[in-house]
């Protein structure tokens, strides 16, 4: 029949959308003739096509068919490869318990199985062991496939094993090792035109080379993988391919494009009803308002995110949910409440056996620390994390670490040190485009050269943060620069800082950064020009109502604010 031929040519070559048509056809033309060997072989072509396309439901319907037929035929190598195939679409639902009856199956029958049917029973095993955070057995499981799959000649086996490999490994924080896999396995697509697979070593190479610092690299390989998934048509990888260039745009200080990129992804998760992937959006939008100080719009978005993530018990992005919200915490003044959330965030991850998200919580819990008081446990917990990051090669969590140890040194009076640390953390920050970490080095540089007595370069420095700051939109940072020249600037008669202090106290009052106010209010009391300015104190433990600044008292010493780096997790997908 000249369809079948037409149909396997269009779906060999990912031409999906004509190809579902022309098996959905021969379905039916299949069922009405009775002929249930053709019928089999359709039935799995429109399931992948269906898997494909994200139609979850679908697909499995159509495989379970297949299923059914293949044991009425005794088709025992034609079943494993359908149960092989059911594997993805009921690990996007979250089956376990599905796979892990399909897992015993094939493992109990492994005397039957030729090698082909081998490699299926192990990728299903990898998953699982992958999901269940056994990160180490997993890639042992993808390496023996990997063996079987080159002794066999299986182009096709062999691609999806390097995929699943350089996934794990860059679970565990191999970075290096994923990205060698990774780069096989685009050359592996390239040659043999698998466009379906490529678009997946390239979002595989995309997330490390961005990770590495190589943002231009990273950004490039995403456009290419979402320019492939929009020729293909397949929406849901587009999704995919939009939401790790979203987290780019935010990271390196673009909101608007974050923003306008998470909106795309929510369109497309609503066309598809699909609800887990818009809460994940969602909860990396609450990023967005979060910098932005919109701090009860985040925590919103966040607690929905944690409440649906609980009932689904997707463990993953329960700990993101939770981690986010502690920050806010943290910039309320709740740093009791903060370091509960990071503890139960961190719990998840070492569970799930999340390395780079643990060690993000770590340095995370490292900040609360420090403004608990607790320096030396501060200074312990940023050094470990910080031989971590470097171990992995994990540039993007880096100079949060040494930004952090800057600060804990700078307090001790150890300037130098503290100034070589915030240097190389301004160097990897500018490199690698995260603008924010790079307003917190400049930041924590004013003030050390404040406090070794130049002024007129501290002050330069914090002019250009503030610039930083509103140009990406950073609330939290413009609010810092502003009063630590409002101090200076008022302390040493260099010009009005009333309205730097108005604005700067407006932004902390409107976002209810308490923890911030609670700093800046003795900053304000110390600056002569600010007598008698009234400003209303919502901090903590100040009460509501109006506390008027007072006169400076007779020392000569400002402490100005320090930047304590928090990083926040935004979810892959």
């Amino acid at each position: 029949m000249k369809s079948v031929s037409v149909a396997g040519l269009l779906f060999n070559t990912s031409h999906f959308g004509e190809a579902e048509v022309l098996y959905q056809y021969l379905v039916g033309y299949y069922r009405q003739k009775d002929d249930r060997w053709n019928l089999k072989d359709s039935l799995e072509k429109a399931g992948l096509i269906l898997g494909y396309k994200n139609d979850i439901d679908g697909a499995l319907s159509m495989l379970k068919e297949e299923e059914r037929l293949c044991r009425e035929l005794n088709d025992r190598f034609g079943l494993y490869d359908c149960l092989a195939h059911q594997a993805v679409p009921l690990y996007s639902k979250g089956d376990w318990d599905s796979i892990n009856r399909i897992v015993v199956e094939m493992e109990g029958n492994l005397e039957r199985i030729n090698k082909r049917g081998l490699t299926r029973a192990l990728h299903m095993k990898g998953l699982m062991l992958f999901e269940m955070g056994n990160l180490e057995e997993a890639v042992r499981i993808f390496m023996e496939k990997e063996k079987i799959c080159r002794e066999i000649k299986d182009v096709e086996c062999l691609i999806w094993t390097l995929n699943m490999k350089a996934a794990t490994l860059y679970e565990k924080g191999d970075l290096q090792h994923s990205l060698s896999v990774s780069r096989e396995m685009e050359k592996v697509c390239r040659d043999h035109g698998h466009k379906l697979a490529l678009r997946f070593a390239l979002i595989n190479l995309g997330d490390i080379n961005y990770d590495i610092g190589n943002v231009e690299e990273a950004v490039s390989q995403l456009v290419q993988a979402r320019d492939l998934s929009v020729g293909l048509g397949i929406k849901k990888d587009i999704e995919v391919c939009l939401n790790h260039l979203s987290i780019i745009y935010y990271d390196t200080g673009n909101l608007a494009g974050a923003m306008k990129t998470f909106e795309e992804e929510i369109a497309i998760c609503n066309e598809q009803n699909d609800l887990p992937s818009r809460q994940i959006t969602l909860g990396n939008m609450a990023l967005v308002h979060y910098d932005r100080g919109q701090l009860d719009e985040a925590m919103g978005l966040l607690k929905e995110k944690e409440r649906f993530m609980r009932e689904l018990a997707v463990k993953k992005s329960i700990q993101i949910a939770l981690g986010n919200q502690a920050l806010i915490l943290f910039d309320r003044g709740d740093l009791e409440g903060a370091m509960r959330l990071h503890r139960e965030e961190e719990a998840i991850c070492r569970e799930i056996a999340k390395g780079k998200d643990l060690g993000v919580c770590r340095y995370n819990q490292a900040s609360v620390l420090h403004a608990l008081g607790d320096a030396d446990g501060a200074m312990a917990l940023y050094a470990e994390t910080e031989q971590e990051f470097r171990k992995d090669d994990y540039m993007a969590g880096l100079p949060g670490c040494l930004s952090g140890q800057a600060t804990i040194l700078a307090g001790r009076g150890q300037r130098d040190e503290a100034m070589r640390l915030l240097r190389e953390a301004g160097e990897i920050s500018g490199r690698t485009g995260n603008r924010k970490g790079l307003a917190a080095c400049k930041g924590n540089e004013a003030v050390l050269l404040y406090e070794a007595g130049d002024i007129e370069g501290s002050l330069r420095l914090l002019t250009e943060t503030e610039k930083l700051c509103r140009d990406i939109e950073y609330m939290e940072g413009l609010a810092i620069s502003l009063i630590d020249q409002a101090a200076i600037r008022g302390y040493h008669s260099r010009g009005d800082p009333v309205p730097l202090i108005e604005e700067a106290y407006g932004i902390v009052r409107k976002a209810g950064m308490e923890r911030l106010a609670g700093q800046m209010l003795p900053l304000i009391r110390r600056t002569p020009a600010a007598r008698g300015l009234e400003l209303r104190a919502t901090v903590a433990g100040n009460g509501a109502g109006m506390a008027r600044a007072a006169a400076p008292p007779g020392d000569n010493n400002l402490s100005l604010i320090r930047w304590i780096v928090k990083k926040p997790k935004l979810e892959r997908k």
